[in-house]
């Protein structure tokens, strides 16, 4: 059972009792099961939009690989699929020397090392 099914409970049971809702009482009971109602369907509400923006997410991280995968090349040793460039957790390994970004830490070491 869940929180909105929980509260339609609660609503049915101060029907059932029939508890006046003219007395102080009755007006907080009624007051408490309306608050429980509406936070109830808020979550419920909250819950749908979650589960949207998941799976929106997940769609644009599957596109943003595509579009890395499609304009980005490789040619370190990850498990990329492209020549060019690497865009990987492997740069900076010795042996993906061809990467780009591999590429601009060695021309840093140049200019550090031609200052000196």
């Amino acid at each position: 059972m869940n929180i909105t099914e929980k509260t339609a409970y609660l609503k049915g049971l101060m029907a059932g009792l029939n508890i006046d809702e003219s007395k102080p009482e009755g007006k907080l009971l009624t007051a408490i099961v309306e608050t429980l109602d509406e936070m109830a369907n808020e979550i419920a509400d909250l819950g749908d939009v979650a589960e949207y923006l998941e799976d929106y997410i997940d769609e644009v991280d599957h596109d943003l690989g595509d579009l890395e995968t499609e304009y980005y090349d490789c040619d370190c040793d990850c498990d990329c699929d492209d020549d060019d460039y690497c865009f990987c957790d492997d740069c900076d390994e010795e042996d993906c020397t061809d990467c780009i970004l591999c590429d601009e830490d060695d021309e840093d070491e140049e200019e550090t090392e031609d200052e000196e």
